[in-house]
């Protein structure tokens, strides 16, 4: 990647150092109420990721996060890619904007791209809310054909 000034980056540094400030910065906010602070093996990560992002994309992803100290190995299970149309419905779960039984549309902007997804609010037992994105069942997706930047 060339920056303004000509000067020029590989991406995954870009991404990695971009994930690093996001690490330093949750953790010292998270941290702050705990007394001994938050460290980063003590979380589980969550990242989302376009929905048609190709393995190989997710994987320098996965690469970044490792490379930030999110992560000790690159196959943590300490860290999940998680889709940006499913974390979208999570959140209507979260903020209570569907009753079960309730069908609505999410529509994700963004990147050139343009996710569509319809879904209905399904009934489940009571768990803990990191527990429950099987709670929303999506029906149908359509995204855009333009694929993402696909790292090589």
């Amino acid at each position: 990647m060339k920056a303004l000034n000509g000067t020029s980056w590989p991406l995954l540094d870009i991404v990695t150092k971009t994930l690093d400030y996001v690490k330093t910065e949750a953790l010292k906010e998270a941290g702050r109420s705990l007394p001994y602070g938050l460290q980063a093996e003590d979380v589980q990560w969550v990242l989302t990721v376009p929905a048609i992002w190709k393995d190989g994309a997710k994987g320098f992803m996965r690469k970044a996060a490792h490379r930030a100290g999110l992560i000790k190995e690159e196959g943590s299970r300490r860290l999940v890619l998680a889709l940006e149309p499913e974390s979208a419905c999570v959140a209507c779960d979260v903020h209570k904007l569907a009753k079960p039984g309730d069908p609505f549309m999410v529509l994700d902007c963004g990147g050139g791209t343009v996710d569509i997804t319809m879904n209905t609010c399904a009934p489940s037992p009571e768990l803990p809310r990191a527990l429950e994105p099987e709670r929303l069942v999506p029906r149908a997706s359509q995204a855009a054909q333009r694929e993402p930047f696909a790292p090589r």
